[in-house]
């Protein structure tokens, strides 16, 4: 029960700091409302730099210091938690399950200990892109690109009987279409190829195609293959390594079943009410 107590309540502080983020970004289209009105350089015009501009004129000497602080920790505990999930997934997924599969968790937590730098420095290779279009337009397309097909894999997953391989086909037939939209324009202005109708690149249109598509070719792929219930889909791991850490996530899964507390829920849905109201109350 209390478990389940600290995770609803991590579930409000969230609500909590994506709305103090979200009226950042508001308070400063309120005082500057187009672009050109920031008080820098032109050089330094681009959206990214309200968040600094408000911090430089709007708090005190003692204040700024906290908030470099604050940016720093947050930078720390991005990357750390970014490399020890991604060197986690790779690890489990593709060194355990492909290459080497019969080893101690000694040998694992060494591999994925050294993959951690590894994914953290070569996650440095966006700072050209964010220098040049700004934070939120690469998160925006990196979203739509690569998120929204996995989000569709899940929404499937839970909500039909899709056949387990359909996944795999539509994680490959959006990744795809995701990847044409990131690179599709750079290859038109530069080589005049057009490997996409012009609208299909519009970001308002990428996030639900990506999700057509994905969702579709996985309706395709199952009606193909057939159907499978939800017990068809239970596997046990064929590795030892794999199969022991199997078995400790479905007693854990177990666990967590047995629990009857409703604050998840609840959380969860106040946290929608408030994104609804803010949405298309106070801010539409």
């Amino acid at each position: 029960m209390a478990f389940e107590n600290v995770r609803g309540f991590s579930l409000l502080n969230s609500a909590f700091v994506t709305f103090v983020n979200f009226m950042m970004g508001i308070m400063g289209k309120s005082i500057y409302p187009d672009i050109t009105l920031f008080p820098v350089e032109p050089a330094l015009q681009k959206i990214d730099a309200i968040y600094a501009i408000l911090i430089r004129d709007f708090t005190t000497a003692g204040l700024k210091g906290v908030v470099v602080a604050g940016l720093l920790s947050a930078s720390f505990s991005t990357y750390d938690s970014i490399g020890s999930a991604l060197s986690a997934l790779v690890t489990r997924d593709i060194y355990g399950r492909l290459i080497v599969t019969s080893r101690d968790d000694t040998h694992y937590l060494t591999v994925a200990r050294w993959l951690t730098p590894i994914i953290v420095f070569g996650s440095f290779i966006y700072i050209p892109a964010l220098l040049s279009e700004g934070m939120i337009f690469i998160y925006l397309d990196v979203v739509g690109a690569f998120v929204v097909p996995l989000f569709g894999v899940y929404l499937m997953g839970i909500f039909t009987s899709v056949h387990h391989r359909s996944a795999t086909v539509g994680l490959l037939v959006g990744g795809s279409y995701g990847l044409l939209t990131l690179i599709g324009p750079w290859l038109g202005e530069h080589y005049g190829v057009m490997v996409l109708p012009a609208v299909l690149f519009d970001r308002f249109v990428t996030t639900p195609t990506s999700l057509l598509l994905t969702t579709g070719t996985m309706s395709i792929t199952s009606l193909i293959l057939g159907w499978e219930s939800r017990r068809d889909l239970c596997h046990e791991e064929k590795s030892a390594w794999l199969r022991q850490s199997q078995q400790q996530v479905v007693q854990a899964v177990d666990t967590d079943a047995a629990s009857n507390s409703r604050i998840p829920l609840l959380c969860g849905l106040g946290i929608l009410c408030l994104g609804l109201v803010l949405s298309f109350v106070v801010f539409w």
